[in-house]
This record gives structure tokens, C-alpha cells and sequence, in this order.
């Protein structure tokens, strides 16, 4: 596998792996991520970097409820143990 850092797709990071699905963005409440190992820890932040989801994954599918939180921009992070890591903006609706 080789390592990529892909920037114009609004996805930043490293990731050995296939990259997993994540949608809908925009979303109104509910965010789906397929194709995650199980482990994979996954954190959102807000805009000032303050961390508002934090979760790790215990199936291939996670599915994170973002209701709560107000309309706007959030950073996802996706995280595994073997330093895979990718970051990717989501709108909350």
C-alpha cells in the first residue's frame, strides 16, 4: 500500500487503506462511516478545535449523531493504531 495525503477532495491525511464512506455531508443530524476497522478512533471538533464527538468504532459501520450539535462546520478525524489518520470537513445543517 502507499501512503497518500489527498487535499482537493476536502479529505487530509494519511491512510494506508481504502478510504472509507462517509455521508451524507451536508448532514442534518445523522453521519454514516463505512468501511472503518474496528478500533478506529473517531473524533469531531468544531471550528475552534474544541472536541465535541469522541468515539471509537466497534464495527465496520458507525453511525454518529450529530443532532445535537448547532449548524456549521466540524473537522472529522479517523484515527487507527498504526498512525493511518485523515480528517475531513463536515456541514451540519
Amino acid at each position: 500500500c502507499i501512503k497518500v495525503s489527498i487535499e482537493s477532495t476536502g479529505i487530509i491525511g494519511i491512510w494506508n487503506s481504502e478510504l472509507p464512506e462517509i455521508y451524507p455531508i451536508p448532514t442534518r443530524g445523522l453521519l454514516m462511516i463505512k468501511g472503518l476497522e474496528k478500533g478506529t478512533a473517531i473524533q469531531v471538533a468544531d471550528v475552534l478545535g474544541k472536541v465535541v464527538i469522541r468515539t471509537v468504532s466497534v464495527s465496520e459501520t458507525t453511525e454518529l449523531n450529530m443532532g445535537h450539535l448547532a449548524a456549521g462546520s466540524y473537522m472529522l478525524t479517523l484515527s487507527k493504531d498504526n498512525g493511518d489518520r485523515m480528517t475531513v470537513k463536515v456541514i451540519k445543517e
